[in-house]
């Protein structure tokens, strides 16, 4: 089983020790600002 999340880039290393890894990078425009989150998964 797989478990998802949408993360912002401030949370990333918190997810990165709980062991999920990025499945994809994305960086969208709002208001003129560049945001980038990332798509993560772990295996449980």
């Amino acid at each position: 089983h797989l478990i998802y999340a949408g993360v912002s880039i401030t949370t990333k290393p918190f997810f990165e020790k709980w062991r999920f890894r990025i499945v994809t990078q994305q960086t969208i425009v709002r208001k003129g600002i560049q945001l980038t989150n990332f798509k993560m998964e772990r295996t449980v």
